[in-house]
């Protein structure tokens, strides 16, 4: 039966999930090319001194878009659920209701993790063919909380669709857009420098125990709470 309902939600976001997957390495390739061309009209040493020594980020145009892929590919998945009452058949199949949410969950944040680790790992390429281990290594610290608020923000927009009443998804609203700017916050202007700490660790293990919370809206919206 998992395997039926995985398979429903892959028809239903699999055009969505290709066009976020397409833009994603559209953005990608720019800065691979914009990286090439700068290493074609100015000195290596120039580059290195603007990035070792500057804070020079030159993948700064992917800070955004981990974000706004996990905004859209939830909206996706989750508002046809609840537009055409889609959810009301799902949580009837002959499944446990916990089962259907969480895979259902889970299958979306699954394909964001793919996409992500696509996105790291060709910019780890292109990083590691012009620069030392450092340089890649910072790019995977000062990344993290970027893709972890894509993750986050797909679970919140998950919560909100489910939760049926409005003072609850507005506090989850409130909630969600508050913890997506703390992992933001250790991005610091003059240099866009971030710092790896725990705290990256402990906002990944928080990512991880949100997805749970979905049960309990999903209970909210079969018993009709409001």
């Amino acid at each position: 039966m998992i395997k039926s309902l995985l398979y429903k939600e892959w028809l239903k976001i699999r055009w969505s999930f290709i066009g976020l997957l397409l833009v994603n390495l559209i953005v990608v390739v720019s800065i691979c090319v914009s990286l090439y061309n700068d290493f074609k009209f100015y000195k290596p040493n120039q580059i290195y001194d603007g990035v070792l020594s500057w804070g020079y980020v030159f993948y700064i145009d992917l800070m955004y878009i981990p974000l706004a892929t996990g905004l859209l590919l939830g909206v996706v998945q989750f508002f046809s659920e609840i537009n055409s009452s889609r959810l009301k058949l799902t949580l009837h199949l002959p499944m446990k209701e916990s089962s259907s949410l969480l895979s259902m969950q889970w299958y979306g944040l699954g394909l964001l993790v793919l996409i992500f680790i696509i996105d790291a790992v060709i910019i780890s390429i292109l990083t590691s063919s012009y620069f030392p281990y450092e340089v890649v290594n910072s790019f995977l610290s000062i990344s993290l909380p970027w893709f972890l608020a894509g993750l986050t923000a797909y679970i919140f927009i998950s919560l909100i669709f489910v939760e049926p009443s409005w003072s609850r998804r507005i506090f989850m609203a409130v909630v969600g857009v508050g913890f997506v700017n703390l992992l933001f916050s250790n991005i610091i202007a003059m240099g866009i420098e971030a710092i790896f700490s725990r705290t990256d660790l402990y906002f990944f293990i928080i990512t991880i125990l949100l997805t749970p919370i979905i049960l309990l809206a999903g209970y909210n919206y079969k018993k009709g709470i409001r």
